[in-house]
């Protein structure tokens, strides 16, 4: 039997703008792309059958009650504040509470995606912890006269863009780069001060708060429309080069049993190979795991996001083309 998307154009347009604007309202980054996540799968698993109808609308109506529940919160004119993000904390667990009632699931599932659920709460309270630490210890921040944007899934003469007009947050450059077409759907990382040790100049990035003042001159914006799965930022460094960074689609490891949700078929089975596939013409040197850098070596490590974790920069690598000689020891 032919299966129809269910009025796709005018549901699907509802669905991104909600969670578009729940991305770009709340600070609890890690809790909002993890609800996102879960509407988009259960919304693509469903809407091609007829018969579940009332199951495509009972997400587009979670996800809307979601965005009205956090529109009617004031900010506070802080960049942090702990009664704001457990609002917003309570919120999304409640909305993924709902989605995780619309479909059945195995023991193994609920388990993983607990573990999942209390992962993105752990990170999203660290981050505010840390956000509320440094606006009480440190002095304010002065915006960099000039930002550039890298853009890893444009061509390679395109890639970088500079910013002509000044924002006030990180929020406000995500959607000016979505709505002006620079970049669909952008996940917007900054690079910070933190030097990782791996190579001379190389720095550590990470996901700022949306309503974070800019304090950094270089960022980095990865499409959402170009990822197969969760992502994990690496830092690609050429030897005798420039390093950059790059994003990775990291399958979740329980979804690493069927077929269909591999990152490589076959299956590439070590991280060495999978960058082997994503660039035969590039030999790797040697990675290092920047959530666990006292490992001498991870290229042999499985590839999976227990290993990589989404939304972080996990993971460090220097390359080379093939053919051209080392210039490590």
């Amino acid at each position: 039997m032919t299966k129809f998307p269910i009025s796709h154009s005018a549901k699907s347009q509802k669905l991104d703008e909600d969670l578009l604007y729940i991305r770009f309202n709340v600070s609890n980054v890690y809790q909002a792309a993890l609800l996102e996540r879960r509407a988009r799968k259960l919304y693509e698993r469903n809407r091609w059958i007829p018969t579940r109808a009332s199951q495509v609308q009972e997400i587009l109506d979670i996800v809307r009650e979601v965005r009205t529940q956090i529109s009617a919160i004031v900010k506070p004119s802080t960049i942090a504040d702990g009664e704001v993000h457990m609002k917003y904390h309570d919120i999304l667990r409640e909305g993924t509470r709902k989605l995780n009632l619309i479909h059945t699931r195995s023991e193994s599932r609920i388990k993983s995606d607990t573990l999942e659920e209390e992962n993105a709460i752990r990170l999203d309270q660290e981050a505010n912890d840390e956000a509320v630490r440094k606006q009480t210890s440190l002095p304010a921040t002065h915006a960099p006269s000039k930002v550039n944007v890298y853009k890893p899934d444009a061509p390679e003469n395109d890639r970088i863009f500079t910013l002509t007009e000044h924002f006030s947050s990180y929020g406000e450059v995500e959607w000016h780069l979505h709505e002006g077409g620079f970049v669909l759907e952008p996940d917007l990382w900054r690079q910070l001060d933190v030097q990782h040790g791996f190579s001379e100049h190389g720095r550590i990035w990470d996901i700022p708060l949306c309503d974070q003042p800019i304090d950094s001159e270089l960022l980095c914006a990865v499409s959402r429309k170009c990822r197969k799965f969760p992502y994990t930022l690496a830092l690609a460094h050429r030897a005798g080069g420039e390093e950059v960074p790059v994003p990775l689609d990291v399958i979740p490891f329980y979804d690493m049993q069927t077929e269909d949700k591999l990152c490589c078929k076959p299956f590439c089975g070590s991280l060495r190979k999978h960058l082997q596939v994503r660039w035969p013409n590039q030999s790797v040197i040697t990675a290092k795991s920047l959530k666990a850098p006292h490992i001498p070596s991870v290229l042999e490590a499985v590839f999976h996001a227990s290993r990589f974790p989404p939304s972080t920069n996990s993971l460090y690598f220097l390359w080379k083309p093939i053919g051209a000689a080392s210039t490590v020891p």
